[in-house]
């Protein structure tokens, strides 16, 4: 008998195990770790689609997503894998990952409750906040396969078949490459991107705006002349007004987009954000941006993004909010790194 508490695992929206794959040029290659993919909502009341290896408490991966802003599909081109992306609608960014689980069986359901996640994530969340994990599998699979367990549908010799084709990594498997599945991907397996996909410009596919894009947007809205007498009132979806907070403090997205607006570095609450939006500042700064998108002042920063035109203040505020937390995740990783 214990005297402790057994320590719960948090419960998820979804979650389910799954790799990542690696980029070599235009070709994927397995990413070895056991990994896991899971999905909910943080405090910031945004929809967090994490990744992180199976044995760590922290992910490694932390992409905000927006309501229809993405969708995750199966690679076809990958026709002896189980081989997903994670592509957005609203950049270039794209995410692929190799389901874990040992078989398919389960693949269709969780990857469909993804995609309705980030579609309509609140009557996901209406369901059921409560409902079981989608955890599938266990944690001595690998064992179970070095044993020669038949039941778990491969072989000894066709693991280590894997495991060598993936030593193109260096020559070497890492220690800690432990497999908790079917093992998607072989030296016969990689998948090139450009069969998927068009080929990554060169901002390495995360159509990352730059310093000086940046300052270009500012320059541009600072030099446009606009009559204020003739100011309209804009609203923008609740959705895009309760994700302003990284945008706005952004120092360098702010001052380009919302020069008046004070910098203020902490959370402004969901009523604080609905008020800003109502003030004569930000009401000018929106439309000055919508003048400067109906005089195609803003298309090279559409184009760079891959933005259609015309486009409206909202799409555009929206599309910038992501651009905020690219930057924020960058920086994250940056930091990381430097630890």
């Amino acid at each position: 008998m214990s005297f402790f508490p057994t320590p719960q695992r948090p419960s998820y929206l979804v979650e389910f195990k799954a790799g990542k794959c690696v980029r070599e040029n235009n070709m994927l290659k397995p990413d070895l770790r056991k990994g896991t993919i899971y999905m909910d909502r943080s405090d910031d009341q945004l929809m967090h689609f994490y990744w992180k290896e199976r044995n760590s408490s922290q992910p490694e991966d932390d992409l905000i997503i927006f309501p229809d802003e993405a969708e995750m599909i199966k690679v076809d081109e990958c026709t002896t894998g189980r081989v997903y992306l994670l592509k957005f609608k609203t950049s270039s960014q794209k995410f692929f990952y190799w389901m874990q689980n040992k078989t398919d069986e389960k693949d269709q359901d969780v990857v469909s409750r993804v995609n309705r996640l980030i579609d309509d994530p609140q009557s996901v969340i209406n369901e059921s906040r409560s409902a079981n994990r989608m955890d599938f599998g266990n944690d001595n699979d690998l064992a179970q396969i070095l044993d020669g367990n038949p039941d778990i549908g491969m072989s000894q010799e066709n693991l280590m078949q894997f495991l060598q084709a993936a030593g193109g990594f260096g020559g070497t498997v890492p220690t800690p490459s432990r497999l908790g599945g079917d093992g998607p991907i072989d030296s016969g397996m990689d998948v090139d991107e450009t069969t998927v996909s068009h080929h990554e410009d060169g901002s390495g596919g995360d159509a990352r705006l730059s310093d000086a894009q940046i300052l270009q947007i500012k320059d541009t809205l600072d030099e446009l002349m606009v009559d204020d007498e003739e100011n309209g009132t804009y609203t923008l979806d609740s959705q895009v007004v309760h994700a302003l907070n990284p945008l706005l403090n952004d120092r360098d997205l702010r001052s380009a987009l919302f020069p008046d607006m004070p910098a203020v570095t902490s959370q402004r609450t969901q009523d604080e954000l609905e008020q800003l939006t109502e003030m004569p500042q930000f009401q000018s700064a929106l439309y000055k941006i919508d003048q400067a998108l109906q005089q195609d002042l803003l298309a090279s920063t559409l184009a760079y993004l891959e933005l259609s035109s015309p486009m409206t203040v909202n799409d555009f505020i929206k599309a910038m909010e992501h651009q905020a937390n690219i930057r924020r995740q960058r920086r994250g990783s940056s930091n990381t790194t430097e630890q």
